[in-house]
């Protein structure tokens, strides 16, 4: 493992075990096993820019996820839609740490003033209004409200399924929660 990923990975852990802010770079330095707070220094200016790049490396993962899904052929936007809550559902709890960290940054308005930070966000979110859209186009049964609502209940209950109890999961429990959110979701969005 490289040192900067190494470094990266400490941080995530101590970030998740004691928060940012109970997280001081002389912690992470001693939990990426180095000697010297100036070889964290030469990877990163500190531990904001750090935070930002632990952030912009999960996101991308998360994107990468999505792509992924939208890449397998589907019948309808409806299951396309569906497959996207699934796969970042399913995403998220193998990767609870890193999950639950962009879940809080997300939440600090000083971290997303950074446009770089806030567009990537913001596709994702696009990513779902557009899949929701062609599902209403296609005859889907889907609540008249705002997508933009429609796609923040979807996140909620999908955050709430991640970021909530014990860790870790077992396979059961992951595949017991992402039918939970499948479940919620589809109640969210159709009428009935």
């Amino acid at each position: 493992m490289d040192s900067r990923r190494r470094i990266m990975d400490a941080a995530l852990q101590l970030f998740d075990q004691t928060g940012y802010n109970g997280t001081g770079m002389e912690d992470i330095r001693k939990a990426a096993g180095f000697s010297t707070k100036s070889s964290l220094y030469a990877h990163f200016a500190g531990k904001e820019d750090l935070a930002r790049a632990i952030f912009m490396d999960i996101i991308q993962a998360e994107h990468e996820v999505i792509q992924h899904a939208l890449a397998e052929p589907e019948e309808s936007a409806w299951s396309r839609l569906l497959k996207v809550a699934k796969s970042l559902a399913e995403w998220g709890l193998n990767h609870r740490v890193a999950y639950r960290f962009c879940f809080v940054r997300q939440h600090q308005d000083a971290f997303l003033r950074d446009s770089q930070l806030e567009s990537q966000v913001i596709e994702g979110n696009r990513i779902a209004e557009q899949l929701l859209q062609q599902a209403r186009e296609e005859g889907e049964s889907i609540r008249p409200w705002p997508n933009e609502t429609l796609i923040g209940y979807c996140q909620a209950v999908i955050n709430h399924a991640i970021v909530d109890g014990q860790d870790p999961l077992d396979d059961e429990a992951i595949q017991l929660r992402i039918n939970q959110v499948l479940v919620l979701c589809s109640k969210i969005l159709k009428r009935e």
